[in-house]
């Protein structure tokens, strides 16, 4: 069984206790509404704060494709609006958290890879469909994994002090999580038929 696999049963076994009023859209735009309040927790109040609120976001994620699928309730909507979610959860504290630390290479080309997979997304798509080529909208393990080590990363920003060996495993970090948006991004060019594991967007 993967990673993801026994994260999937996990996350199947807590969905159960979420009321049935409450649909997986409902997750995902809360994690969107939760932006704002987590930029202000940021600025103004303790990081701590603001990483108890980030855990909370990353719930939010972690159970509403499982919650979706669950129930089958997976839309295009869903699937559309939860990578650009989690692109707008992490990006700006990545950002504001990692410019003391990481080369402002690595920043951009992170935000800017992230950029161009919405794009794939919101524009590619519908242009390929017009062409008879279809393209996957859902998430493929390599998009998995990145965000994974993305949420961890900044995890690791907030919590870990600046010395030279934290801001090297920040580092490793996201130039993993680069290579592997690198392939997400090669992935989501293939045919769909190629792509990889459930689709987890609600």
């Amino acid at each position: 069984m993967s990673l993801f696999e026994s994260k999937e049963k996990l996350a199947l076994k807590i969905v159960k206790f979420i009321p049935v009023s409450v649909h997986p859209m409902h997750l995902t735009i809360l994690r969107l509404a939760l932006v704002f309040p987590l930029l202000l927790c940021f600025f103004y109040f303790s990081k701590w704060l603001t990483i108890s609120l980030l855990l909370f976001m990353a719930l939010l994620d972690y159970l509403d494709g499982p919650l979706a699928r669950s129930r089958g309730q997976v839309s295009l909507a869903g699937k559309l609006l939860d990578p650009f979610a989690d692109k707008i959860m992490i990006l700006p504290i990545f950002y504001l958290a990692a410019l003391p630390i990481l080369p402002l290479w690595l920043i951009w080309l992170t935000i800017g890879l992230e950029a161009l997979l919405v794009l794939l997304v919101f524009l590619l798509k519908p242009f390929f469909e017009k062409l008879g080529i279809k393209r996957s909208v859902g998430a493929n393990k390599f998009g998995k994994y990145k965000m994974t080590l993305q949420t961890v990363g900044v995890f690791w920003l907030l919590i870990a002090a600046p010395t030279s060996a934290n801001n090297a495993i920040t580092y490793y970090l996201f130039l993993a999580a680069l290579v592997l948006s690198a392939g997400s991004i090669i992935k989501h060019l293939m045919p769909a038929a190629d792509l990889e594991g459930p689709e987890a967007h609600s």
